[in-house]
């Protein structure tokens, strides 16, 4: 049986300090040595060999700011790797830092800190899609939610286990997508961002890739392409091959993809 596979949230959590159980919890938990009843674990949603007994929830830190993503929030069961993950995951993060619980690519004994900015021109993603490690492995992404907030996703992840199917966990969503697919998808945009330069048409990267959340959308969707019936084609057929998952996947790794090409030319 893999851990990484089967137990994610246990083997992040050895390789983050984990070591034994804590005892020095809440009067109102009682810690199970044994998960004798095989109950799924309230954060992960897992059946996990140790953890507490913890039916009014008193364990959850106040600065759990992803308690609504807990995967059975109605369980008494709370595993020892999730608490230690979530306990010592401050906003402030005191113990274990925002750099090392995000953008990540965990092994079964060790992980790697990676460059994963969709700005970078060193996009570690990009160059894992092209010659992808031996599975399982995770990649876990940090979502910067505020100035000082990053989703801890060690709960959420899912494990690569086929390097042709890549899973790439962004914050608490999960973007399962065909490898050699998205590296189409980004071959594609530049030969689609190529050909309306021709006809001065400036198109956005986020209108191909549609995949932002900004305001700005319907600033960059400009008139002149709403009524272009050429670019609307391409641009629906655009949509309807890659899906959202593999669209925002590629969106990533767009910066060093060109930047790639440019230096084997």
């Amino acid at each position: 049986m893999n851990d990484l596979i089967n137990q994610p949230q246990k083997v992040i959590a050895k390789l983050f300090g984990y070591s034994k159980i804590d005892t020095n919890i809440s009067i109102n938990a009682t810690v199970a040595y044994e998960n004798k009843d095989n109950l799924y674990c309230k954060c992960c949603g897992r059946i996990q060999d140790i953890g507490y007994l913890d039916p009014q929830n008193v364990l959850i830190n106040i600065s759990a700011n992803n308690i609504y993503s807990f995967l059975n929030l109605s369980s008494q069961f709370f595993c020892a790797y999730c608490y230690y993950i979530q306990k010592n995951y401050q906003l402030r993060y005191q113990k274990i830092k925002s750099t090392d619980i995000g953008d990540i690519v965990v092994f079964e004994n060790h992980y790697e800190k990676k460059e994963f900015k969709t700005d970078s021109i060193k996009n570690d993603l990009y160059f894992i899609f092209k010659t992808p490690p031996k599975p399982p492995f995770i990649i876990m992404l940090k979502e910067q939610i505020t100035a000082t907030a990053i989703v801890n996703m060690s709960h959420r992840v899912k494990p690569t286990i086929d390097k042709n199917v890549i899973v790439v966990n962004y914050g608490l969503t999960q973007h399962i997508v065909d490898r050699k697919h998205t590296l189409q998808c980004l071959k594609d945009f530049v030969k689609i961002k190529i050909a309306f330069q021709k006809l001065e048409l400036k198109v956005s990267d986020e209108v191909l890739f549609n995949r932002t959340k900004s305001t700005k959308y319907d600033f960059w969707f400009t008139p002149n392409l709403r009524a272009n019936d050429e670019f609307l084609k391409i641009y629906r057929n655009f949509l309807n091959t890659y899906n959202e998952s593999t669209r925002f996947v590629a969106k990533i790794m767009l910066q060093t993809y060109i930047e790639h090409n440019k230096k084997e030319k």
